[in-house]
């Protein structure tokens, strides 16, 4: 088996009778303007003439990415065959379909799935959205964890199915940040915890080699890219795994790796890395425009009915209200959805959050707005209040189809799912409930 990256969390598999493509993006930004890849993909177009599967590990737009499969040609999106979890919602694999993706397979949660004679495939499901591929041909095994953040007992469940991989793929820097105030303080301890999570990986897994990826992005917007100073690099993750004497192959776009062979040496791509490090500051960061308060206060009108159509009041009114200064209007505003007030205060006092006009729109525009305002890293932590806390669990809930009334929350599709992930899915909460940003 062969492993080609081609940049962020791209890789292309190749087994002795399949081909699989995951995650693509090839150009744009993701999570609203405020990533974009760095360094560059390496995907030749004729490319596309090998790929047999197209596998998606989730929503997320980095992973999910619209403005890349829509670029797809025709005849490759009629062709390939898209690998995507079985979920309780069909949302997902609606866009593909709308997207022209004629063969759609839906994967199961920890069942091995034969794609070819020589080629077999096993999901493992993580959180509310995210999922791991395991990919085994010819005595050889790739465990793509993308940016999974897996539990003790994921790891040990995903040992006890598939046994020690080869390769493993992972996450090695930040991807987003909670806000908080503190930023000298808190950022180096979580860039810390991302290399402890992949060494944890690794050897949980019994993996021969890591491959680090999922992480060749920047931060590109004028109020996000604080994030550079303290993100992780190859480097970083060369002298963790040195000092631990674990095994590990860098691979920079376009390289190659033959799972299972000795693997390349790491400083020609490491003094790649390291040059395109340096070139950070120098790249393009974005600025948006300020929007007025009557647009915001629409799309909060427009979010507050769609909750209303899929939560009980009281759950609403128990949320409380969210207080955001909005800096570039010099404006605070009071947003309760029970109450579905859109409250304007004036611009001195307290306030939950700092965040700017147009990623707070954003924020308000989509069911995933919440969550893309946490991985955009756009907004300043001032008060870490329930409040806060409460609405970005309903944001979560609502961003993955689970709605809390009866008639939209006891259905068989749910009752299916919910049996299938209990086991792992109550270790995943308590594990979530402990990563705290303190």
């Amino acid at each position: 088996m062969e492993l080609e990256l081609i940049g962020h969390a791209q890789v292309l598999l190749r087994t002795a009778d399949a081909r699989i493509w995951t995650d693509p993006w090839l150009s744009g930004t993701a999570f609203n303007g405020s990533w974009r890849l760095w360094p560059e993909p390496a995907f030749p177009s004729e490319r596309l003439d090998e790929v047999d599967f197209l596998w998606i590990s989730h929503e997320h737009p980095d992973h999910f990415h619209l403005p890349t499969l829509r670029a797809l040609p025709a005849a490759f999106r009629r062709r390939v065959t898209v690998l995507f979890q079985d979920l309780s919602s069909d949302k997902v694999v609606s866009a593909l379909r709308r997207l022209g993706f004629h063969d759609i397979r839906p994967l199961r949660h920890r069942a091995r799935t034969r794609l070819r004679p020589a080629t077999e495939v096993c999901l493992y499901q993580v959180g509310q959205m995210d999922s791991a591929l395991w990919v085994s041909s010819g005595g050889a095994s790739v465990l793509n964890l993308n940016d999974c953040e897996v539990s003790d007992h994921d790891l040990s469940l995903l040992r006890a199915d598939l046994g020690p991989v080869d390769v493993l793929l992972g996450q090695f820097s930040m991807a987003g940040y909670l806000g908080h105030v503190d930023r000298a303080r808190v950022l180096p301890v979580r860039a810390r915890q991302k290399l402890d999570a992949l060494v944890r990986a690794h050897r949980a897994l019994g993996a021969g080699l890591t491959v680090p990826f999922a992480s060749l992005v920047y931060f590109c917007t004028t109020d996000n890219r604080y994030m550079n100073e303290f993100a992780s690099w190859p480097r970083d993750v060369a002298r963790r795994f040195a000092a631990e004497d674990l095994g590990l192959a860098v691979l920079y776009p376009g390289d190659r790796l033959q799972v299972g062979a000795a693997p390349p040496p790491l400083e020609p791509a490491l003094a790649r890395y390291d040059a395109a490090r340096a070139r950070v500051p120098g790249l393009p960061y974005d600025d948006t425009p300020p929007l007025p308060l009557p647009e915001l206060e629409r799309t909060f009108a427009a979010r507050a009915e769609r909750l209303r159509a899929r939560y009980p009041g009281v759950v609403l009114r128990a949320l409380g209200s969210l207080t955001v200064r909005v800096p570039d209007l010099a404006a605070r505003v009071r947003l309760s959805f029970g109450r579905g007030a859109f409250d304007v205060l004036p611009a001195a006092g307290d306030a939950d959050l700092e965040v700017r006009s147009q990623p707070l729109q954003d924020a308000l525009a989509h069911p995933w707005g919440l969550q893309t305002l946490c991985v955009s890293a756009r907004l300043v932590l001032l008060r870490d209040s329930a409040a806060w806390r409460a609405h970005r669990l309903l944001f979560a809930l609502d961003n993955a189809d689970i709605a809390l009334r009866p008639g939209q929350l006891f259905t068989p599709r749910n009752a299916r799912h919910l049996l299938r992930r209990w086991r792992g899915g109550v270790a995943q909460v308590l594990h979530r409930l402990r990563i705290r940003e303190t």
